[in-house]
């Protein structure tokens, strides 16, 4: 069942000096204080957002694909990226905010999340990602930087998940997501829909945008050295 909850206030813990979005607006919302905020590195990034084919992108029923995919390290598919509605949802929920993001993929969420966001942190293991899509993405978003490990982070008021899609692999993409939030958090997982993801979702907090490739979403709160589900 879907779950349309209020989320509660997300405090700017990184850089106290951003604006929050207010508690009480729904959660898919822009903060138009963060948007005016990041409005230059905005301008940087979405210059060439909309230019798919200078990325080497093609366009597939639900998705992106790339030309050169090798396919996915662990199960060899071809990779599919997040949808043009979910990638407008990302950059709303990105706004103003400091962003860790677990898995570059073809770099269309990275870019989506990029547009609005403070600054956006990306991890990605496969040495294609880094050799092919990583060098133009960070020409195009001043605000991003890429990493091929998960050592050496910092906190973060948004994490953005869409790794292996096994199901102790997502366990482990939540454990670290949640050892690097400060304060109030949001933690999204893409593919939502794939029942591996699914069983990884532990617990009644989770709640689900129906996108294409179904969207989960949870807040979380540091207190005392440890993360509680927050109401």
């Amino acid at each position: 069942m879907v779950k349309n909850a209020t989320p509660p206030r997300v405090a700017n813990t990184i850089a106290p000096d951003r604006p929050a979005c207010p508690a009480g607006r729904p959660l898919l919302a822009s903060c138009a204080a963060g948007r005016s905020r990041v409005s230059k590195k905005r301008s940087q990034v979405e210059a060439r957002f909309a230019d798919r084919a200078d990325m080497g992108l093609h366009e597939e029923k639900i998705g992106w694909s790339h030309s050169d995919d090798p396919g996915e390290p662990t199960t060899g598919k071809p990779r599919l990226s997040i949808s043009d509605k979910e990638a407008e949802i990302l950059s709303a929920l990105a706004a103003g905010k400091t962003v860790l993001e677990i898995g570059t993929g073809l770099g269309v969420s990275t870019r989506a999340l990029a547009r609005y966001a403070y600054a956006v942190d990306t991890i990605d293991v496969d040495p294609w990602v880094a050799g092919t899509i990583v060098p133009k993405l960070l020409e195009e978003c001043p605000n991003v930087r890429a990493f091929g490990t998960r050592e050496g982070h910092e906190f973060y008021d948004l994490v953005f998940i869409d790794g292996s899609h096994d199901t102790n692999a997502v366990l482990d993409d939540l454990a670290f997501a949640e050892q690097h939030i400060l304060g109030s958090a949001l933690i999204v997982c893409h593919d939502a829909r794939y029942s591996n993801v699914r069983q990884a979702l532990i617990g009644d907090s989770w709640n689900f945008i129906q996108t294409e490739h179904v969207l989960a979403y949870r807040y979380l709160r540091w207190t005392s050295r440890r993360t509680v589900n927050a109401t």
